[in-house]
């Protein structure tokens, strides 16, 4: 099979010729066990080797609405944009919108080539759904700039206040975790085995367990100050 046959159809039936890209060209683990169901052998159009993949078209179905709910458009200047740059060949400075362009953007969230992420990032631009004409925004805009949404923002907001009690607590109340901040995390991410909480990474501690104790650190500039 070559790099420019198609290996899947799209929602309409239609041949899938976006281009093939491999799992081991996707460095977000996550990501790449999520399409391993969907993964054919194919040519990957970015290395050049014969093995499992999925199409391009696949790669963002698949990431769409994770991006949508993880990630926004950075601010402009008009909402408060606080990125200022400076000319490396003048004294000149200038204000600009928060965040990375969407084909860098993509790159470092999902670990891709910069060739991938500009095919990608054109994909994403082409399917987005909104009609500017009737006055839609589209959320994926070659001319915007993105980064990771604040976690008091994802879920509209929901956890905003269950956030702001936990690292309050956390921060000034106790130095390690209690029942009510324990609690106030479990409202977040989910208590320990719910199916909320169940994607996420846990790591046990205790007599009997592999890992039987945890250390604190931190950062000094004077060994006189240990």
């Amino acid at each position: 099979m070559s790099a420019s046959e198609p290996i899947a159809s799209d929602a309409d039936g239609k041949p899938d010729a976006t281009p093939p890209i491999c799992l081991a060209c996707i460095g977000d683990h996550a990501l790449r066990a999520r399409l391993s169901t969907a993964a054919h052998r194919i040519t990957c159009r970015y290395c050049g080797r014969t093995r499992r993949g999925v199409t391009l078209a696949t790669l963002a179905a698949e990431v769409d609405e994770p991006l949508r709910e993880f990630c926004v458009q950075g601010a402009t200047v008009n909402q408060g944009a606080t990125v200022k740059r400076y000319s490396a060949e003048s004294d000149a400075s200038w204000w600009e919108q928060e965040g990375e362009d969407l084909e860098e953007f993509l790159q470092n969230e999902l670990e891709i080539d910069m060739q991938a992420a500009s095919d990608l990032s054109d994909l994403l631009v082409a399917n987005d759904p909104a009609w500017p004409p009737d006055g839609e925004e589209a959320f994926f805009d070659a001319g915007q700039r993105y980064h990771r949404a604040p976690a008091t923002y994802i879920a509209g907001g929901q956890y905003s206040e269950a956030w702001s009690d936990f690292a309050s607590r956390i921060t000034h109340e106790r130095r390690f975790f209690d029942a009510e901040t324990t609690e106030h995390l479990g409202q977040i991410l989910g208590t320990r085995g719910s199916p909320k909480a169940k994607s996420l990474p846990v790591l046990e501690l205790g007599p009997g367990l592999p890992h039987t104790s945890v250390f604190r650190a931190r950062c000094v500039f004077r060994r006189s100050a240990v």
